[in-house]
């Protein structure tokens, strides 16, 4: 008696992120611009969805049983890194995943660090604003000339501790930018000693006790305290400033040689 032959398996597909896909359920924060609509934040309140975002974003888990961002903020967004990258690497893996779900035109960010309100906006809109963007704008933020009425503003003691930030960041010792920042206070100035990226929530008591208002599309970022760098890391990180350092270098290459070309037409 002839027996029926083995039921043959589907292939195997290709090895991605391990929580692309559950069953039939698609990763929410998955890169592209084709897995669900790009909201603006008025549609956000007006429909009462309610924004998760993205983990990579959020604070360090008590269990390191997910990947987050490690970055010291006084140094540009190249020194970011993922958790689970070699720590000589700069962060490249969920750059372009969004920040967001349901994924946002923009977001606007607040924190205890600093006076004032970042806002993000999405490079490519028709894919929202990414976790790259975030941290980007953060880092462009944090060097922007602070004004003198943001100082003027804060009590004493707080001008103390700004005034004290703003030497140390510019000295030569290890875990601070030196004499690259140059004359002039900018807003990396303002977060003291607390200058370690501890992720965005979405926090709505923090917003009505200090705004009066919950305004949509507003997350909260934790800023940590830096402690001294052990000579491990110290190593590290200016593997990853000279990698960094490289990089600009073969880009400023690329764009000379193109304006070269274009004067040559």
């Amino acid at each position: 008696m002839m027996q029926p032959p083995p039921q043959m398996q589907p292939p195997g597909g290709p090895l991605g992120r391990a929580s692309a896909h559950e069953g039939d359920r698609v990763d929410p924060f998955m890169s592209g611009d084709h897995y669900g609509p790009v909201l603006e934040p008025f549609l956000v309140r007006i429909v009462g969805a309610q924004i998760k975002v993205n983990p990579l974003l959020q604070p360090v888990p008590d269990e390191a049983d997910r990947p987050y961002l490690k970055w010291n903020m006084l140094f540009p967004s190249s020194n970011c890194q993922r958790s689970t990258d070699p720590s000589h690497i700069s962060w490249v893996e969920g750059r372009h995943e969004p920040a967001t779900f349901p994924r946002v035109s923009s977001l606007q960010i607040v924190s205890d660090g600093f006076p004032w309100m970042v806002k993000v906006e999405a490079r490519r809109p028709e894919t929202g604003v990414t976790c790259g963007d975030v941290i980007d704008r953060l880092s462009g933020s944090m060097n922007t000339l602070s004004s003198g009425a943001d100082y003027e503003a804060l009590p004493p003691h707080k001008k103390r501790l700004i005034a004290e930030a703003y030497q140390h960041n510019r000295s030569r010792a290890h875990g601070v930018p030196g004499g690259m920042l140059e004359v002039g206070m900018k807003r990396l100035d303002f977060l003291g000693k607390d200058t370690i990226f501890g992720g965005i929530v979405n926090d709505e008591e923090y917003l009505t006790r200090h705004a009066g208002v919950v305004l949509p599309c507003t997350f909260v970022l934790k800023c940590l305290r830096r402690f001294a760098m052990t000579a491990e890391e110290i190593r590290d990180h200016e593997a990853r400033q000279r990698a960094a350092a490289a990089q600009d270098t073969r880009r400023a290459t690329v764009t000379t040689d193109s304006d070269d070309d274009d004067d040559d037409t």
